[in-house]
């Protein structure tokens, strides 16, 4: 074994120990304590990547620019202003997505569209493995919520006190309850 080889595997084993460290921190953050109980939305570390995308792919773009050879092309320029806007999605929604919660329903809160379903219209609630569950009211009204979310355990307390247990899919009940605990669905 040669010296390419331990440099590689070193290689290896610090990248998967910083995706450990990332997957952690992210999850962590969901866990912060709500300033307010009765909102429930994303975390800071969603801010936080949203930002660093966006000024990764905008300062590739500009130094592809700044410093030009010959792969520069307007493609190239324009991959890279497309990957830095998705960066401004998760930013988006840190500041302009929320729910809030009360005895009486939960409210989903977006810029362009408020959605409001009384605990007591809630038709059926599902956990959906891609990270998600979904509440949908009787009169076919739904509202999504990301387990990505900081305040999931008093949703879940607030679905399981004001909601009846018919409500929930017997594969969700499960998952619902440990939320209603402090345990998480993972993101990751």
């Amino acid at each position: 074994m040669g010296q390419d080889f331990w440099i590689s595997l070193l290689k290896y084993a610090l990248f998967a120990g910083g995706m450990f460290l990332f997957s952690k921190w992210i999850n962590n953050s969901r866990k912060a304590k709500s300033k307010n109980d009765s909102k429930i939305r994303y975390p800071k570390s969603s801010l936080i990547l949203g930002l660093l995308g966006f000024g990764f792919f905008a300062g590739i773009a500009i130094i592809s620019n700044v410093y030009s050879n010959e792969t520069v092309t307007w493609i190239t320029t324009s991959v890279f202003c497309g990957f830095a806007s998705l960066g401004l999605i998760p930013v988006f929604m840190y500041f302009f997505v929320y729910y809030e919660l009360s005895d009486e329903g939960l409210v989903s809160k977006m810029v362009w569209k408020h959605k409001y379903i009384k605990w007591s219209e809630i038709k059926r609630v599902k956990y959906h493995k891609t990270g998600y569950f979904r509440v949908k009211a009787k009169d076919g009204e739904t509202i999504d919520i990301s387990v990505f979310l900081v305040g999931l355990p008093t949703f879940a307390q607030l679905l399981l006190k004001h909601s009846t247990p018919e409500v929930i899919e017997a594969n969700s009940l499960d998952i619902i309850e440990a939320t209603a605990q402090g345990i998480l669905p993972d993101v990751l």
